[in-house]
């Protein structure tokens, strides 16, 4: 679930957690249904199996009708779900169960728009052996190629290295991924749905979350940590991001 760790703090600890609850009994309920099998639940996911695709690509789609109906009827916080869905060998160069399919659909999941299902060219290869209707009809689900998830692993990979570095800008991702600044531009706007200045900004947010969660240091000591220039700045743009500054989303999940 997008932001999923907000809701506590827009909601309180009761209120919250019975949404949260809620939510995540459905998408549990619906992992069953479809004979998958949970793998893991963090605080903002889950990570399931199946041995069919096609009953891999139905539940997404379940879950995602669930959520949409939620919205239109919710009176308060929405609830978006982005979900990414890959496929792979069980024990690959990575050496763990599954290691490279599951870090693909991480990723996948990461950059998924909200209410959008983000599959593996492998999974959309998959689903097509299976006979069943052509993807592009269900404006849901969206399919990258082995070219742009070339491009995804590489970026993840590159951010993953550089996001806690103040110096760290569209220039120095540019050279590090071997990409004029237009083309930077055109690959990551095309691929995220946000500029490449956009995208590091959001990926060190999003690691701020998770610091503020672990309360890995104040707030000063974390927007430093995750590249901003100024704890102003780092608060304003947390602002912007999620609706709550970094000092009250602490306070609220203390």
């Amino acid at each position: 679930m997008k932001d999923a760790a907000l809701i506590r703090s827009k909601f309180g600890d009761v209120k919250g957690f019975e949404l949260l609850r809620t939510q995540n009994d459905f998408i549990q309920k619906a992992i069953k249904r479809y004979e998958g099998r949970e793998v893991q639940h963090t605080g903002d996911g889950f990570m399931a199996s199946f041995a069919s695709v096609s009953n891999c690509v139905k539940c997404a789609l379940d879950i995602q009708e669930h959520f949409k109906e939620h919205n239109r009827h919710a009176s308060g916080f929405q609830v978006d779900m982005a979900i990414g869905l890959s496929a792979g060998d069980p024990v690959t160069e990575k050496d763990y169960f599954f290691g490279e399919a599951i870090q693909l659909a991480k990723r996948l999941g990461y950059i998924a728009g909200e209410g959008q299902i983000l599959m593996s060219s492998t999974v959309r290869d998959h689903y097509k052996k299976e006979g069943l209707e052509v993807l592009s009809e269900k404006e849901a689900i969206k399919a990258l190629n082995p070219i742009e998830e070339k491009l995804l692993n590489r970026l993840i990979d590159v951010m993953e290295k550089a996001w806690n570095q103040e110096g760290f800008n569209v220039g120095d991702l540019g050279r590090q991924m071997a990409l004029s600044k237009s083309q930077l531009y055109r690959k990551i706007t095309s691929l995220t749905g946000h500029s490449p200045n956009e995208f590091i900004k959001e990926f060190r947010l999003k690691k701020a979350i998770g610091l503020i969660e672990k309360q890995q240091g104040n707030i000063s000591e974390i927007a430093f940590e995750t590249g901003f220039n100024s704890p102003s700045y780092f608060s304003k743009c947390f602002h912007k991001r999620f609706g709550i500054l970094p000092s009250d989303y602490a306070d609220a999940i203390a």
